[in-house]
């Protein structure tokens, strides 16, 4: 039995899932592979750049890594290396420039300007455009991206000004463009019609990557819309950072939801924590393309609310590729049902998948005002253990019956939960399916093994849960810290206290 929870994929059939660019699917995955010039408008007019290729990892180095310093008001690119690095007097003004002389072990030091900075570069007609970073860091010797506040605290500003949807010229904020160990933070990026960040669509892989302490918001497009995408993505952090009102044209089907972390192909071992995740549809989706596991993921620590969907894992229909070992563990989510009556902290939507997901932990998380906390199909190896759950709507539990008759549900351990004021204290399993059937009260679900045998249970669950309040702090001002006489201190494993506050770190950006 694995308490510990995680997740992990990739995809050898990319070309498969391309599309022509302005063919009006989602923009996540489109054809062909060219170079093509841009520009860079970061502060005054144009300036002309030369096509550029992507550099892969680590280029040679010629120099000792440095910092450098970006100043949109009173820099040059015209400035020498020399000149620009700190404390010589004679910044760069565009990003783009200062990306361009990058070496293994650099830093680029943003200043915040008067105007924002921006660029709408091109790496592959694949990609969307925009500040491309096309040089690996290496292990120990990372390129740093870092924006830096002014005097009042306010970020480095890269507005690309893309306020209106338009999925025949996709701009993004920031390109990693087949990059490893490349780290971006302290910016604010806002009004792109893209993602605020995004790894390359061409097919390349990425690794080490760090996306901390940024605040992403006002993210407009169409399709795979997101605040960070993460695509061919492995072992790399996405951390502290804030990201709301990312949106798609509301000519969409319900099936093309904006994702906040997109991570569809060769993923695994990502780790997105202490995020503030907020007026979006869907916080994080986790997303099984072609035939190659996504494995060893976690969500952890974040604070969500408004929006539709915590967690998503889904897969497409024909996929065979599973969703295995994925955690999504003391996060703070609360008013989850933004738009419909249908708001679910996790939503896994495996049931038409040809192959078995397995594993899945969902613990020590606080869930309040939820319609729906829990909706789950097509995985097996699932946890749900010492979470506080208040005022659901619906089921507390709904176990779907997989359509694929291969796949199957079935439910490890469930344990040491606090209920309270739910409209409905009721769990259902194999909802669709022959063996369905509901539990009314959490006496009937602390039996449900014994008097129904049902095949997705291994025990009775919830023996040793409570319906009782949990004693928040001040719920009505999104307190939910524990007060001192709260049942939910001591109801976890081994005595221990549940929920997201249970170590007594306070979840979102640190």
């Amino acid at each position: 039995m694995q308490l510990g929870c995680i997740y992990y994929g990739e995809d050898d059939e990319l070309n498969s899932l391309r599309a022509p660019l302005k063919s009006g699917v989602p923009v996540l995955y489109l054809s062909m592979f060219v170079v093509l010039s841009a520009c860079d408008v970061s502060s005054g007019g144009d300036v002309t750049a030369t096509p550029i290729q992507p550099v892969g990892e680590g280029t040679p180095t010629t120099r000792e890594p440095a910092t450098f310093i970006v100043d949109g008001d009173k820099g040059s690119d015209s400035n020498s290396v020399a000149d620009a690095m700190a404390g010589a007097g004679g910044p760069w003004q565009s990003i783009q420039y200062a990306l361009d002389q990058a070496q293994p072990g650099d830093t680029i030091q943003v200043l915040r300007a008067a105007q924002p900075y921006s660029s709408s570069r091109a790496a592959s007609s694949v990609d969307p455009t925009g500040i491309v970073i096309s040089t690996s860091g290496e292990p120990g010797l990372p390129i740093t991206l870092a924006g830096v506040a002014d005097a009042n605290g306010d970020r480095p500003v890269i507005d690309q000004g893309r306020v209106e949807p338009d999925d025949t010229a996709p701009v993004a904020g920031l390109l990693l463009n087949c990059v490893n160990h490349v780290s971006v933070t302290g910016f604010e990026i806002r009004h792109a019609n893209d993602a605020g960040i995004t790894t390359s669509l061409s097919g390349c892989g990425h690794e080490g990557l760090t996306i901390e302490d940024n605040l992403i918001h006002d993210i407009t497009g169409v399709g795979y819309v997101a605040a960070i995408r993460l695509v061919h993505t492995r072992d790399s952090l996405v951390r502290g950072n804030h990201l709301y009102n990312i949106s798609v044209s509301p000519t969409l089907t319900v099936d093309d939801p904006p994702r906040l972390v997109d991570s569809a192909v060769q993923v695994e071992n990502n780790r997105i924590e202490h995020n503030d995740i907020d007026h979006v549809d869907v916080a994080v989706h986790m997303r099984g393309r072609g035939n190659k596991p996504l494995d060893g993921h976690s969500a952890t620590k974040n604070r969500i609310h408004s929006v539709e969907t915590g967690l998503l894992l889904s897969t497409d229909t024909s996929s065979p590729a599973p969703i295995n070992n994925t955690a999504f563990t003391g996060n703070l989510v609360y008013d989850v049902d933004l738009a419909s009556d249908e708001g679910r902290a996790v939503d896994v939507q495996l049931g038409t998948s040809t192959v078995q997901s397995s594993g899945l932990c969902i613990a020590l998380n606080t869930l309040v005002n939820i319609d729906q906390p829990m909706r789950l199909a097509g995985i097996d190896d699932l946890q749900i253990h010492e979470n506080i759950l208040t005022e659901a709507d619906s089921d507390l539990l709904l176990s779907v019956a997989p359509q694929t008759k291969t796949i199957v549900n079935q439910f490890a351990l469930i344990e040491n939960n606090l209920y309270f004021d739910n409209a409905a204290s009721s769990w259902t399993l194999g909802s669709g399916g022959p063996d369905g059937i509901r539990f009314l009260s959490l006496s009937a679900w602390q039996q449900a093994f014994s008097t129904s045998v049902h095949p997705e249970l291994a025990a009775d669950p919830d023996l040793l849960s409570l319906e009782s309040d949990p004693q928040f702090m001040d719920p009505n001002e999104k307190d939910f810290r524990l007060r001192t006489t709260s049942p939910a201190r001591t109801l976890g494993l081994g005595g221990n206290q549940i929920g997201a506050y249970h170590d007594g770190v306070v979840p979102g950006m640190p």
